[in-house]
């Protein structure tokens, strides 16, 4: 009650919990998954586009800084000390810091677009797509037990309110925007929906000029889908 956003001391530990568990589910689910090569592989290619394409729009959209930790550091000298020292080689020790220890590190000037929402939704759609009964024939815990559909449909429905009440707080922490939060939902579903409506394509021969199908020939070439399916097949023999 004494301040206007969520403050739990620092602004972007809560959400970044609330990314690494939803994280770590996912990638259980999806090692767990008899098709989890073919996941894993579509999966970490759309992440690399989504975060290529977050590159560009940090690159070319500035705005103010929504995180009071960030604004602080044009006002507090010490904070915005290293503002005023050359970028290298110091800016690469500070990439160090994030990627090593995230939760205790606040980055600054890149809103547009939220990268929090998108690994949240990204793991959304991951359940929403392959979280399905006739995808998930595999025995469980014993022999005669199989994954029913409904608690396939509970999943996904628990993965779409928990991204919902994540990307909130996202927003209630002030760690973004609520534009940069509705860009990145909008960018990550489009770009797995697209993908994977391309794969509907018969044997993706369909004439086109478009690269991306080019590329997606060979990404998700008949003798991958071979191997992918007799790992899936050993998948379901394992007990």
């Amino acid at each position: 009650h004494t301040t206007g956003y969520i403050d739990v001391g620092l602004d972007h530990a809560l959400p970044d919990w609330l990314v690494f568990w939803a994280s770590i589910t996912t990638l259980a689910f999806t090692l767990l998954h008899p098709q989890r090569f073919m996941i894993l592989r579509r999966v970490l290619f759309l992440l690399g586009i989504l975060f290529f394409m977050r590159a560009i729009t940090v690159t070319a959209t500035q705005l103010p800084d929504a995180s009071p930790t960030c604004q602080a550091q044009f006002t507090d000298p010490v904070r915005g000390a290293y503002k005023s020292q050359p970028m290298y080689p110091k800016a690469l020790f500070r990439a160090w810091k994030v990627l090593w220890h995230p939760m205790t590190h606040v980055t600054c000037g890149d809103m547009v677009f939220s990268g929090h929402t998108t690994v949240l939704f990204l793991c959304h759609m991951i359940f929403r797509r392959y979280c399905k009964a006739k995808h998930l024939k595999v025995k469980v815990l014993y022999r005669a037990a199989h994954t029913p559909e409904s608690v396939c449909a509970a999943a996904r429905s628990i993965s779409l309110v928990y991204a919902i009440g994540a990307a909130l707080v996202i927003i209630g922490t002030r760690l973004h925007y609520t534009l940069d939060v509705l860009v990145a939902i909008f960018i990550t579903c489009s770009v797995f929906n697209r993908y994977h409506s391309y794969l509907r394509y018969k044997k993706l021969s369909a004439r086109g000029w478009f690269p991306g199908l080019f590329l997606l020939r060979w990404f998700e070439a008949e003798e991958m889908a071979e191997i992918e399916a007799d790992a899936c097949e050993r998948a379901k023999r394992m007990h």
